[in-house]
């Protein structure tokens, strides 16, 4: 290990502090990018990121409050098709994001689960056929913490062992470890104070002319992750396998819910109605590690062309 520049670390620091201390969310978003850039470079950190798993299920829930309307369409449950006006997590102004968990517990916990109202949970992977690639926030931090991945990624792993144990650099890896923790911390504020930030870290890192998503640590959950996918990337790249209702009868917090299963559709027209009578079922096999998986033959619907003009429609 060579000798660690304690100054050059010191001034990561604060420039590190300068951002998790932030606190003018009016900043413009190209004042809010250079922040986050400038201390990209001084730590010199490039996120991981890792092709996802066609075979993984991603869950999207929204909560229906006793006096909303049935929801029958998909264009209800995946991403806004009217744009935010305002900053997200992980969206500027204007831009469509679908939000998702890794399982159904992490997307029960992002959201205002209330008793007597219905879950919707939506199920979707991406296609077999794309090549998607998902850059990784918070991931050194956790392996630093836990000796695994949020999520499972062989040669992720490798280079976190190897990161960790031969990094030539005693600096880089403090550097690194300090940058990516930064990252997530900003990430993870249960507020919208940091969106102005945390929307920059987005589209900094989310850019390219690959399929790419972006996978940051739940807010509400320990230990889990959610994707974050533009309009364009959902539509071109990923596929719903079913919807499903469910009553909710307790919430006992972090997205543990004591539920009823009402309803569940695989079948759905190629405009997105959900077909609820329908009786067709898909063959499923469920693990703690992988969680719900269908079969690559499984039938799924993709965002049809027709959805640009419901979705220019929206924006106008």
């Amino acid at each position: 290990m060579r000798q660690v520049t304690l100054g050059k670390l010191d001034h990561l620091m604060t420039l590190g502090d300068a951002l998790l201390n932030h606190s003018n969310p009016s900043v413009s978003p190209h004042d809010a990018s250079g922040l986050i850039l400038t201390f990209l470079r001084e730590a010199n950190y490039t996120p991981l990121a890792t092709p996802l798993n066609s075979l993984d299920t991603w869950y999207r829930a929204r909560f229906q409050a006793p006096d909303e309307v049935f929801k029958d369409h998909l264009s209800e449950l995946l991403y806004r098709i009217r744009p935010p006006t305002d900053p997200g997590r992980v969206h500027q102004p204007g831009e469509r994001i679908f939000y998702a968990g890794w399982n159904a517990s992490t997307a029960f916990s992002e959201i205002d689960v209330q008793k007597n109202g219905n879950v919707w949970l939506s199920h979707v992977r991406p296609k077999a056929s794309a090549q998607v690639l998902a850059v990784m926030i918070g991931s050194y931090e956790h392996y630093f913490r836990a000796g695994r991945l949020h999520y499972p990624s062989k040669a992720v792993s490798d280079h976190m062992a190897k990161f960790f144990s031969q990094s030539t650099s005693e600096e880089a890896l403090h550097a690194t470890l300090y940058a990516d923790t930064v990252l997530a911390k900003l990430l993870r504020t249960p507020d919208n104070s940091k969106y102005h930030l945390t929307s920059a870290i987005a589209r900094l890192l989310h850019s390219g002319e690959q399929l790419t998503t972006f996978l940051y640590p739940s807010v509400q959950a320990a230990s889990a992750i959610n994707i974050a996918v533009k309009d364009d990337t959902f539509d071109a790249a990923f596929e719903v396998l079913a919807v499903h209702r469910f009553e909710v009868q307790r919430n006992l917090g972090w997205g543990n819910l004591v539920t009823s299963s009402k309803q569940i559709c695989h079948d759905f027209s190629i405009a997105g109605h959900i077909n609820w009578f329908s009786q067709r079922r898909h063959i499923t096999e469920f693990s703690m590690e992988t969680g719900l998986r269908y079969s690559s033959e499984a039938s799924a619907w993709s965002v049809p062309p027709t959805w640009k003009e419901l979705k220019a429609a929206a924006a106008a």
